[in-house]
């Protein structure tokens, strides 16, 4: 236990002038190991840091430990149990619109609802203007002025008024059912009914909820599946270098934003590839995202894990920012392209035992580009996902990984 709490005291018996930081485990023996060992053995996955045991916190979770028949499941650990705070703040934001939407929409019924209030307030005046007319209200009011010195022509005048009135008792009733079922028909909503009112709405609001909740955990659980999937390629990348004392291409994991990147900013035709298994037992799905237009060539795909020589040679992918039918230039659908833009998406499919590698315009899906037939996948074989700079110019491009799937067949 000496060794863990002072690894500087340790040196490598491989390397006597290297201190140990490292422990290369296995179920048969386990050795302490300098970082010249691991480079040198390229096992990345046997390998533990001494500083990440000793640093790490009680959240942390190694891509590699404890030994288990199935790695993936650690990732799904780290993808779950990644910071939420973007969680809730995009939980918040899309709540808040939505109640924002909700009180602009019950704004505008409110205001629809009072103009027609208003409007019906003018069909009522037009009843009670019809009403007086045919009632002969005012003529009524003067009928029963009596005077005393005209008194016995004051009764016959009102009983003719009242015998008038009789005789228009059938056209009256119809003036007036007319004009009452035309105010009717106005779709007229008791106004004074609050609680029918605020029972359906809450009716309605309980649904909405419970359609939210289940949209909510979908788009939780495929963020999860995405991030988990991609996060099977974290740390696994390898840079074939030709020369030189600098990496001229930096990979950044940005698991946070969901995407992993590659950045290019020096002269450079290298290779890089995730060394992570791609089997002919599932069908792969990789998306890329461009930053920029890309500069010169350079060529997305795949190399067998047995010859990791050159991607170029293989023809096992796609080039871009120049017109080369013999990579992935067999048009299936819509036209070939290889031109590269800003924001553009790239979609890439695999299906090694079938031998097919697609090209896919993201997200429309207009063109298709497949692997030309003289170029096959070995079926015996696993493959990298692989990316390399063709033409040695300076100059900085930065492509990211934003999504990978596998599904097992």
């Amino acid at each position: 236990m000496d060794c863990f709490e002072d690894s500087t005291a340790i040196f490598c018996s491989s390397h006597p002038n290297l201190k140990v930081n490292y422990i290369k485990f296995s179920q048969e023996n386990s050795e302490l190991k300098c970082q010249e060992c691991m480079f040198e053995e390229g096992q990345l996955g046997d390998y533990i840091s001494i500083q990440s045991i000793k640093m790490c916190n009680d959240d942390y979770i190694f891509k590699n430990w404890p030994p288990l028949t199935d790695y993936s499941l650690l990732q799904d650990i780290k993808a779950i149990t990644k910071p939420d705070a973007n969680s809730i703040e995009q939980l918040e934001l899309q709540i808040d619109k939505i109640i924002r939407n909700i009180i602009t929409n019950l704004e505008q019924e409110k205001k629809k609802m009072i103009q027609k209030i208003i409007s019906l307030r003018e069909k009522k005046q037009e009843i009670l203007t019809l009403y007086n007319e045919i009632s002969g209200r005012d003529q009524f009011k003067q009928l029963i002025n009596f005077n005393q010195q005209i008194i016995k022509q004051n009764i016959i005048d009102i009983k003719q008024f009242i015998s008038e009135k009789f005789q228009q008792k059938v056209q009256n009733t119809t003036i007036l059912k007319q004009q009452l079922q035309k105010y009717k028909n106005q779709n007229i909503c008791r106004f004074d009914d609050t609680e029918t009112i605020r029972n359906s709405i809450e009716d309605e609001i309980d649904v909405f909820i419970i359609k939210l909740q289940q949209l909510i955990q979908s788009e939780i659980y495929l963020q999860t599946s995405q991030q988990a999937q991609l996060n099977l390629l974290l740390g696994n990348s390898i840079f074939c270098k030709k020369g030189g004392d600098q990496f001229p291409i930096i990979k950044r994991d940005d698991l946070y934003q969901n995407k992993i990147s590659i950045i290019k900013s020096l002269d450079t035709d290298d290779l890089m590839y995730f060394k992570y298994n791609l089997t002919k037992n599932k069908y792969y799905t990789i998306r890329f995202k461009f930053n920029n237009q890309a500069g010169n060539c350079f060529i997305i795909g795949v190399i067998n894990q047995k010859d990791l020589s050159c991607l170029q040679k293989n023809h096992l992918g796609k080039v871009f920012c120049e017109n080369n039918t013999t990579y992935c230039g067999r048009v299936t659908k819509g036209s070939y392209f290889d031109s590269v833009q800003k924001d553009k998406i790239l979609e890439m499919r695999l299906d090694i035992e079938n031998s097919q590698l697609q090209f896919l315009d993201y997200p429309n899906y207009l063109s298709v580009n497949e692997l030309n037939e003289e170029y096959y996948l070995k079926q015996d074989a696993d493959y990298f996902l692989a990316i390399q700079f063709i033409n040695n110019e300076k100059y900085q491009t930065i492509i990211d990984l934003i999504y990978f799937e596998e599904i097992q067949k």
